[in-house]
């Protein structure tokens, strides 16, 4: 979501809770000239992962018409609750023949929650991965629901908005952390905001599993626009979305402390689960003002 050499860029970041928006200017080093969040409002997003068009456009040109775009690259990223993050093993063929075996095996045997998919991957690093010997390669498969991402595109255009690129919100968010910081190989990143609580595990800058968590901090979700806040989208360890289940709306301290024992239960299943025996987490980051304002005392004590 960064422009290089001195040009700016806008991320425009996509969640159910809020439209949020950075202007961002790469010189010597990155600058953040400004960041915002606006409600979008309520009807714009369902429980069900339905989406009133109409409504999301109303507000993304209501907030957007309040920057200057033109000329700026303008990048935007979208909901967990769209996107889903496979880790896969597969023949170590050529990028061209695994893409071919990948759409056979979206239209067969990987079953995604969404009825149209567009898709990329990468393959994981060879030798010490854990991976197969058998001749296979693991790969981290990334996949969207495409009818979402094309009536997205559809509902930008209308607000005025070319995107560059439409990427997973929290490779999008780690790859502004890497400008901004020297990250170890290992990382955890935690994402919070007033629908939820999501754990994202990389390493060596490859997204391996996302986790959604639900619950929230207490107050987290007021003047939010999430239709009725309190329920979210559940996505096991696999990956696969489930049922809509409630959030729990948790204290600060009870909330850092169940946060904790869900970060070293993620942790855990990506060492064991996903054959990264050998991997340890250096260091966690928390994402979302209201997380912090809650919980930054709490986490001082500890």
């Amino acid at each position: 979501m960064v422009g290089r050499n001195g040009k700016c860029a806008v991320g425009i970041d996509i969640a159910f809770d809020a439209i949020r928006v950075a202007e961002l200017e790469m010189k010597t080093s990155l600058r953040v000239q400004s960041i915002s969040a606006h409600p979008v409002g309520l009807g714009a997003f369902g429980q069900d992962r339905s989406v009133n068009w109409a409504a999301l456009e109303s507000a993304l040109r209501e907030i957007l018409q309040r920057y200057k775009l033109k000329g700026k690259r303008t990048h935007v990223a979208i909901p967990s609750a769209y996107t889903v993050i496979r880790q896969l093993s597969l023949p170590d063929f050529s990028d061209a023949e695994l893409r071919e075996v990948i759409s056979f095996e979206l239209t067969n045997s990987i079953h995604l929650p969404f009825p149209e998919v567009v898709f990329d991957f990468v393959r994981c690093p060879k030798g010490g991965d854990g991976g197969p010997d058998d001749g296979n390669r693991s790969v981290i498969l990334i996949a969207a629901d495409r009818i979402f991402v094309d009536e997205l595109i559809k509902c930008l255009n209308g607000a005025g908005v070319r995107p560059v690129s439409i990427d997973v919100r929290p490779l999008a968010m780690y790859r502004v952390l890497r400008r901004l910081s020297t990250l170890p190989s290992t990382f955890l990143m935690t994402d919070v905001d007033a629908t939820g609580t999501r754990i994202h595990v990389f390493h060596d800058g490859l997204l391996y599993l996302t986790r959604d968590v639900p619950i929230q901090l207490a107050g987290s979700a007021d003047g939010m626009g999430f239709g009725e806040v309190g329920a979210a989208q559940e996505r096991g360890e696999s990956g696969e979305l489930a049922t809509a289940v409630p959030v729990e709306s948790l204290t600060a301290a009870a909330y850092v402390e169940r946060l904790g024992a869900e970060l070293d239960r993620t942790l855990n299943f990506f060492r064991y689960t996903l054959n990264q025996l050998q991997r340890n987490s250096r260091r966690r980051c928390l994402r979302g003002v209201d997380a912090f304002r809650w919980t930054s005392s709490t986490l001082s004590r500890d």
